[in-house]
């Protein structure tokens, strides 16, 4: 059931007996700009550690022992051109202890969380927000370490060059963040507050007037809101660009962006994602059997997509003599698909393990509450297991051979480790 508390607030109740846990999302969306990446993530840390009651974690973390070892995190990330901050809190249902008041209590949690931070004086409190602040900036340094990482985003600087908040990473950069002061959190605290769009989600084995009651008593005023379009479509050039570095590393990472048209809702997308599982994807895909196991040219490769983002990336770890072949081999791999050269037997068996795949998914709530925030916003994705398994089982070769087509390399960044 979904139901509208206030203009463009929304709480959405699923209720079912297979989960022992009942999990509650809040989701604030704003339409995605490079000026509020670094505020939201930083606010994202200050609220999932204290609060004006819970001045420090420490009390914060008492509270969550209190209502049962509850789990409760706060994040940030990006879908398309929506960036989201997140507040999610996991408890045991109270079918299973000794107090039928422990969801209510649960809500009065997150109340105190959402409506109380820890703001004095138009400002958030200047020692933790000190502490946050400097957190999250070593947070986002030591992401650079990740080599991996590293390399992926700097593809990303790369390929999105029409949009800077598309290709800084979804918490900002530490240089953004280190120019925040508390007092303008505060501020912008209260616009998130007044203006995001607000979903609401709880899941587990619930009543849905409960919960209706629960939620109806949140402060929040009526907003405006206007729809975005969620998907975000960087332009196609004809020129691709290269870059490389070197760092002192026994592997290299060598990094391709692909220009990928299909998105999210279109019918193709079924087919994109076989596609995904021939190309690079899966075990006995051919980027994996052909450059790692028969060439033995690549310690790690594989294939993934963003169909919200417009990109599809190949990733590797090789060996730094070996760039121009593993880049002439990657490209043969995708050629050999633009032209239908896949077996019978390897298209099955990819539509055989995304079956599984998404079967298992079915387990993890996680997993069916994200599903169900992105039928909220794009409601022709909606489908019955039975109608996406059988979705999948339609993709014919002729869809395959056509995604592989629509896919156009952009960028490419090689960070050459000078050990290897």
């Amino acid at each position: 059931m979904r139901i509208e508390l206030k203009e463009n607030v929304h709480l959405m109740t699923v209720p079912t007996s297979k989960y022992k846990t009942v999990q509650i999302l809040m989701c604030f969306s704003t339409p995605l700009q490079e000026d509020i990446v670094a505020k939201r993530a930083l606010l994202s840390n200050l609220m999932e550690t204290n609060s004006k009651q819970f001045s420090v974690q420490t009390e914060l973390s008492k509270k969550l022992a209190e209502l049962y070892g509850a789990s409760f995190h706060s994040y940030v990330d990006r879908k398309g051109n929506m960036h989201r901050l997140n507040f999610l809190i996991t408890i045991v249902n109270d079918l299973y202890v000794q107090d039928n008041q422990l969801l209510e209590r649960t809500v009065d949690f997150l109340k105190e969380i959402i409506f109380k931070p820890n703001i004095k004086e138009k400002a958030f409190d200047q020692e933790t927000f000190k502490l946050e602040q400097d957190n999250l900036i070593k947070y986002i340094e030591s992401l650079v370490e990740d080599k991996g990482y590293y390399a992926k985003l700097r593809l990303q600087k790369l390929y999105y060059r029409s949009s800077k908040a598309q290709a800084e990473p979804v918490c900002g950069t530490a240089q953004a963040v280190k120019q925040l002061t508390a007092k303008e959190l505060a501020c912008y605290y209260q616009e998130v507050i007044t203006t995001d769009k607000i979903d609401i989600m709880v899941m587990g084995n619930v009543n849905e007037t409960r919960v209706q009651k629960l939620f109806s008593g949140f402060s929040f005023v009526p907003r405006q809101f206007s729809d975005i379009d969620i998907f975000y479509n960087e332009p196609l050039t004809n020129v691709v660009i290269e870059r490389a570095e070197q760092d002192s590393l026994n592997q290299s990472k060598l990094d391709l962006a692909y220009h990928l048209p299909i998105r999210f809702v279109d019918s193709a997308h079924f087919a994109l994602q076989i596609f995904n599982g021939l190309f690079g994807g899966f075990s006995q895909s051919k980027l994996f059997l052909n450059i790692r196991e028969k060439e033995g040219l690549a310690y790690f490769i594989n294939s993934s997509f963003d169909s919200f983002r417009s990109l599809m990336l190949v990733s590797t770890a090789i060996n730094r003599i070996n760039r121009n072949k593993v880049i002439e081999l990657i490209h043969e791999q995708l050629f050999s698909l633009q032209s239908g050269e896949f077996e019978e037997a390897e298209f099955l068996q990819t539509k055989v393990m995304l079956k599984n795949i998404y079967l298992l998914s079915r387990d993890n709530i996680n997993t069916i509450m994200e599903e169900k925030f992105i039928n909220f916003l794009l409601p022709q994705t909606k489908f019955s297991k039975e109608e996406y398994l059988q979705n999948l089982q339609l993709v014919t070769r002729e869809e395959i051979i056509d995604v592989a087509n629509k896919i156009k390399l952009q960028a490419i960044f090689f960070l050459e480790g000078t050990k290897s």
